[in-house]
């Protein structure tokens, strides 16, 4: 028998998929990342195409032996937050870090609730970049490559305000000489540990915490390319 599936989701992406249907990912509740059919949806009268788009919050119904279900209901269950601009881009970034890097078919229950709370914030008026740069963090530790911000992994010893120190996305960080004339990139301490506490405030720690995490996704992403960045200015350099 085929396997029924029931999730309050969100919409990651969608692509055509020969000429009248739509190939989902959807983010679920309590089932992950799951890959979802929409059989004739880009049909003229289709109803479920108002409910196939981003940031929309659903409940999708599901059935299919295979890891590609088949889309069997989808009814809107709320209103998506009121992004426009460099928000929608936002919202967009969030997604494809989703479709790219969670595993298909595992729960991420509390990476869910951290992807709702990071929409409804950038939605509210305010800086966008500590929404994103927390999502980030959240997104790294839920992964198994929690980036460390108070002390050095290797040697146990704590981050120092006036230190500098590389980071390496195996060996977390390790103190290192910042004179200004080296070529490895090196974070000063100080905005470390205000990262640590996901306190961007300061304009250098929202630029540290930028190039840092960009560094530390970097092999999880691979050479692919995110679209969504494209859409964003260059990330401002830091250095050292």
């Amino acid at each position: 028998m085929s396997a029924l599936i029931s999730e309050q989701a969100y919409l990651l992406h969608g692509r055509p998929y020969r000429e009248t249907s739509i190939l989902a990912e959807f983010f679920t509740s309590t089932q992950g990342r799951v890959a979802i059919l929409a059989r004739g949806a880009r049909r003229p009268k289709s109803r479920q195409k108002a409910a196939l788009q981003p940031f929309y919050p659903v409940v999708v119904s599901a059935t299919g032996r295979s890891s590609l279900k088949t889309l069997q209901q989808i009814d809107l269950c709320g209103m998506a937050p009121p992004l426009a601009g460099a928000c929608l881009i936002s919202g967009l970034y969030l997604n494809e870090l989703l479709q790219r890097l969670l595993p298909e078919g595992e729960p991420h229950p509390r990476m869910y609730t951290v992807y709702e709370w990071a929409l409804t914030h950038l939605s509210e008026p305010g800086e966008l970049e500590p929404v994103l740069r927390r999502f980030e963090k959240e997104l790294l530790s839920e992964l198994g490559f929690a980036v460390v911000l108070d002390y050095c992994v290797a040697s146990g010893e704590p981050v120092l305000a006036e230190a500098w120190y590389a980071y390496h996305p195996e060996h977390g960080l390790r103190p290192v000489v910042a004179d200004g004339r080296g070529s490895q990139r090196s974070y000063p301490g100080a905005a470390l540990l205000a990262m640590a506490q996901d306190d961007y405030s300061a304009s250098l720690t929202r630029k540290v915490a930028k190039v840092l995490l960009r560094e530390a996704l970097a092999p999880l992403l691979g050479d692919r390319p995110l679209h969504s960045r494209s859409l964003f200015l260059p990330p401002p350099v830091f250095s050292s």
